[in-house]
């Protein structure tokens, strides 16, 4: 399966809160995870600093722009 990402895909994530019995399920869960340990891993596979820029900047914003619109 492929995904446009110029299109649609997007890196999203939201989490407010975990349960504190579960936090030794999720060693590397943090708030810097994606930062720190999924765009290193993307990059390391070849996806392109431009495609990471569509999914965490491009995609988003037409998002929000497309709903202030509504």
């Amino acid at each position: 399966m492929t995904v446009d990402f110029e299109r649609e895909g997007a890196i999203s994530v939201y989490i407010d809160w975990i349960d504190p019995a579960v936090m030794p399920l999720l060693p590397q869960w943090n708030y810097l995870h994606i930062a720190d340990e999924v765009l290193p891993y993307l990059e390391r596979r070849g996806v392109a600093k431009e495609q990471i820029d569509t999914m965490l900047v491009d995609v988003p914003r037409r998002y929000f722009e497309a709903g202030a619109k509504d």
